[in-house]
């Protein structure tokens, strides 16, 4: 589930990107009452402004519901079979208790 990784030296980077100076990431803290989704759109407008390609823009609780996606998708199936368990060991006890209780009172008659 890893994206493609491919590890270089700095100076093949620079020579098949072009130059230096380039940002992979940049996080921006927003003070008071806004919420996230509201700052995306104009801080989108204000990179466009300033002449800045943005490939995405993403806010920690996107982060945070993709991981929750991801970490559900192993919790839901191993809780299935958790319960499945419980319950095929639970008629299996059933099963044993009720085998004891009929020899008992087969010996007791």
């Amino acid at each position: 589930m890893a994206p493609a990784s491919l590890y270089v030296t700095d100076s093949y980077y620079v020579s098949a990107l072009g130059g230096t100076g380039r940002a992979n990431h940049a996080w921006v803290v927003i003070d008071g009452p806004k919420l996230p989704e509201a700052v995306k759109p104009a801080l989108e407008a204000q990179f466009e402004q300033a002449n800045l390609s943005v490939t995405s823009i993403k806010t920690v609780s996107d982060e945070r519901s993709f991981v929750d996606f991801h970490f559900n998708i192993m919790v839901v199936p191993l809780g299935l079979a958790a319960v499945m368990l419980a319950l095929v060991g639970g008629l299996g006890l059933m099963g044993t208790m009720s085998t004891n209780v009929l020899e008992r009172q087969r010996r007791s008659a």
